[in-house]
């Protein structure tokens, strides 16, 4: 049986694993497709986390690798919902618990669409499956650490 922190650790780490191995080797195998290109909005000098994962080789690893996460993350999630579910049952803390879940549930969904879906497929899709990603994960995190706080302050000091 893993350990809480083990699925933390590869919950963390394989998406930094797939986006470090993937620049890695698009730096290598394509550096054509990544720097200097021509894009809509002018010439683009730095390569962006959209155009590294279109490319075959390196969105392969990075759907592996984050898919591989999909369901540690769920398990990671429901961690935090059984944990909080005990502690408080104020509306405040209910509010932001169910809060938590839902954008916890959307940050997974969305991170596992923009592995699949990507700009080569629907450009304007794939813009809006990443801001849905980012205002889900921020409302995720956010959420977490008010409630942390929120036991951590009601919980007697040592």
């Amino acid at each position: 049986m893993m350990s809480m922190r083990s699925i933390f650790v590869y919950c963390m780490g394989c998406p930094i694993s797939a986006l470090l191995l993937s620049f890695a080797l698009g730096s290598v195998f394509h550096p054509h497709a990544l720097f200097s290109y021509e894009w809509t909005c002018g010439t683009v000098h730095l390569p962006s986390i959209s155009r590294v994962i279109n490319m075959p080789l390196e969105r392969t690893i990075v759907q592996v690798l984050l898919l591989f996460s999909v369901p540690l993350r769920l398990i990671v999630l429901l961690k935090h919902w059984l944990e909080y579910s005990v502690i408080d049952q104020s509306r405040w803390f209910v509010l932001v618990r169910r809060l938590m879940v839902l954008c916890g549930a959307a940050d997974v969904l969305f991170l596992s669409l923009l592995s699949t879906i990507g700009e080569r497929e629907n450009g304007d899709l794939h813009v809006a499956l990443f801001a849905g990603f980012a205002a889900s994960t921020y409302i995720y995190f956010v959420s977490i650490c008010l409630l942390t706080k929120r036991t951590s302050d009601s919980s007697p000091s040592v």
